[in-house]
């Protein structure tokens, strides 16, 4: 009697086991199931979607859906697709996502909790309206979020004005900004008014200061030569070889005595051999150097 009791606990407990198997196997085909169609509905939607802003570049006037997941989709898709546009695809796409309340979404977005949110709100909101977006979105450079901020910085170099370039330096000067990202939003916005570079190569911060120099010679900025010039003895060697490239690239010849005077200074030892080897090449650049004036210097960059 005992032996089958324990035969028929060990079948029960056999058969309840692989119930749960079974269970738990189908439960993964529903589930594979469901993330397979999900994702096909994802991609159909989002082809009729992007086919809807294409049409809309070309001066459509299909209407915009009302769902707001749909329309976060539609906006993420947007702002791709007007970051390869030009004239008048631009402009009407644009056009066509402000008749359809785009800019009041880019608005809310604007002051979501969530960071991806205000990136949405920020990028979309100066892609549809450019300079007249800015006082809207200038704020956010110095967003809680390092992505937030440097989004808006590229963002900016596509669709600012000159009047990001100070909050732009300012924010690079902050910390709030990297560099380089800070940089090529300046450049990208190809600024005529020097004042604000000016400013920035006169900063405590040296990053600035160094972004300020290496974009006057990439802007070729010939009225801010002498404050580039005065960066040669500057404390920080990456602002240094900044100003020297920069007296390079402007091949002024009014540098050339400041140059040599570099290069010819007490400070010569401090200066390490690429430095020096910079310095050597600007001067080429501004000008013929006679052989007898320029100093030899061995391998680790001493005077002989």
């Amino acid at each position: 009697m005992l032996t089958l009791r324990l035969s028929e606990f060990v079948l029960v407990t056999v058969l309840v086991c692989a119930g749960l198997f079974v269970l738990a196997l189908l439960l993964l085909l529903v589930a594979v199931a469901y993330s397979r169609a999900k994702a096909r509905r994802a991609s159909a939607n989002r082809e009729k979607y992007l086919d809807m802003l294409i049409l809309a570049s070309e001066g459509a006037g299909d209407p915009a859906p009302a769902r707001r997941a749909a329309r976060r989709e539609v906006a993420d898709l947007a702002v791709h697709l007007l970051s390869n546009l030009i004239g008048q695809e631009y402009r009407q796409l644009a056009d066509w996502l402000l008749r359809w309340g785009f800019e009041g979404d880019a608005q809310e977005w604007l002051g979501s909790r969530s960071a991806a949110q205000r990136l949405r709100g920020a990028v979309l909101l100066l892609l549809m309206k450019g300079e007249a977006a800015m006082s809207a979105t200038l704020p956010l450079l110095a967003d809680p979020h390092p992505r937030v901020r440097s989004g808006v910085a590229r963002v900016l170099g596509y669709a600012g004005s000159e009047a990001a370039v100070p909050p732009v330096l300012r924010a690079i000067e902050l910390n709030l900004l990297a560099p380089s990202i800070g940089m090529m939003s300046i450049l990208r916005i190809y600024p005529r008014d020097g004042a604000p570079l000016a400013g920035g190569m006169r900063s405590d911060s040296a990053p600035l200061r160094r972004v300020a120099a290496a974009s006057v010679g990439i802007l070729e900025m010939q009225s801010l030569r002498e404050p580039v010039e005065t960066l040669l003895d500057d404390p920080d060697e990456s602002v240094r070889l900044a100003a020297i490239e920069t007296l390079d690239r402007l091949a002024d010849p009014g540098s050339m005595a400041v140059l040599r005077a570099a290069l010819q200074s007490a400070d010569t030892a401090e200066r390490g051999a690429h430095e020096l080897a910079l310095i050597e090449q600007a001067l080429v650049s501004c000008g013929t150097v006679p052989s007898e004036q320029m100093l030899d210097f061995d391998e680790e960059g001493d005077a002989l």
